[in-house]
């Protein structure tokens, strides 16, 4: 009896990760539209980064990771 080998497809992911050095009077939904397409998007960019909008300072590098 023949056996069928079994071929595995491996699919690279690329990850592109997007930064933006907040400055004191930024506007955070211009930002996580900038970042993630979407405005709607701040508070998961905020939580993301560790932080919140109390606690976001100047000089505060927001990251995004995309997959592609």
């Amino acid at each position: 009896m023949a056996r069928k080998k079994k071929e595995e497809v491996v699919e690279e992911k690329k990850l592109l990760e997007l930064t933006h050095i907040y400055k004191h009077g930024d506007n955070i939904l211009e930002i996580a539209e900038a970042l993630t397409g979407h405005e709607y998007l701040y508070n998961r960019l905020l939580r993301a980064n560790g932080t919140s909008l109390n606690e976001l300072k100047e000089g505060d590098i927001l990251k995004w990771t995309l997959t592609l």
